[in-house]
């Protein structure tokens, strides 16, 4: 995976956002001291068969979304949370 510092300055600045959004929104929520136990809880959900049920029910109420994959939905996740640099210490 490439390290924010090799990127572009306008990407490196898009996922800089989006950490500061994230973590403003989690703290907002309460749900901030979770962040740095993401990869589990992907983990966990990947395992939970009543998630992947309703992804296939949203994927059939939403076009946009029909061709996306359960797994490939939380690989997604997984990748922006770790190229923002989410649960990661410096």
């Amino acid at each position: 995976m490439t390290s924010m510092s090799s990127m572009p300055c306008a990407v490196a600045n898009v996922f800089a956002v989006l950490k500061q959004a994230l973590a403003e929104t989690s703290e907002k929520r309460g749900s901030l001291p979770i962040m740095p136990r993401f990869r589990g809880i992907v983990h966990n959900l990947r395992k939970n068969g009543n998630m992947r049920m309703l992804w296939e029910r949203y994927r059939q109420d939403f076009g946009y979304a029909r061709e996306i994959s359960f797994d490939d939905a939380l690989n997604t996740a997984l990748q922006i949370m770790e190229q923002a640099g989410i649960g990661v210490t410096p």
